[in-house]
């Protein structure tokens, strides 16, 4: 799930410390990472919900070859996920999944042992230490879990996923959380988190936050 970044709309919350032109190379930087780790779990067709529409010839230009780009708009993120796995599920694709374009140190065994494990449940969820989620994977539309009803873009979210979950009857399993990156402090557990990871981890971030070390 990804956006085309722009100047002074995109991870504004990082503003400050970062100009909003640093903001956009940091989220540029964070979308290529998560493409990465993505592409390089076997026998996954990689797709990239963009938002705007209009924005695909961006993705275009920064995706692997044979990656799906589907335009994607809604009220809410929670329409925009109902939309993109819905549709990728009634093209055939028996299992789908949707990953935050904000958590640059995803990587790839932790995806494949979310899809491994969605093989025996109906929902895999990664709760964040926000209240969020960065990664959500069903092998069937559910639309009740991106209803409107859920408070989007709060810290409730995950805990509100989790108990309509139980409410229609669906088994969760959860897999570990991954940092997504969206404040201040954030950056800093950023920063912290890459520290103690191998330097083959979110390659694009490091090289992006070691030129603002400099400046």
């Amino acid at each position: 799930m990804a956006k085309r970044p722009r100047n002074g709309f995109t991870k504004t919350r990082l503003c400050p410390p970062l100009t909003p032109s640093q903001a956009v190379e940091l989220y540029e930087a964070f979308v290529q990472d998560v493409i990465h780790a993505a592409s390089q779990v076997p026998d996954l067709q990689l797709a990239i919900a963009v938002t705007p529409p209009d924005a695909v010839t961006y993705f275009e230009s920064i995706a692997p070859r044979d990656t799906l780009l589907l335009p994607v708009e809604g009220a809410t993120i929670g329409r925009c996920l109902d939309a993109v796995l819905s549709s990728l599920l009634s093209n055939g694709h028996s299992m789908v999944a949707a990953i935050s374009s904000d958590s640059p140190t995803v990587r790839p065994a932790l995806i494949s042992q979310a899809f491994e494990r969605l093989k025996t449940v109906d929902v895999v969820l990664s709760p964040g230490d926000d209240g969020g989620y960065y990664f959500i994977g069903v092998k069937a539309p559910h639309p009740e879990l991106f209803a409107d009803d859920i408070p989007w873009s709060t810290s409730e979210v995950a805990a509100c996923t989790l108990a309509r979950s139980r409410d229609l009857g669906l088994n969760v399993d959860l897999v570990a959380p991954i940092l997504d990156v969206d404040t201040a402090d954030d950056l800093v557990r950023l920063r912290r988190e890459l520290a103690r990871l191998p330097d083959h981890v979110a390659s694009h971030t490091r090289h992006i936050l070691a030129t603002m070390k400099a400046d």
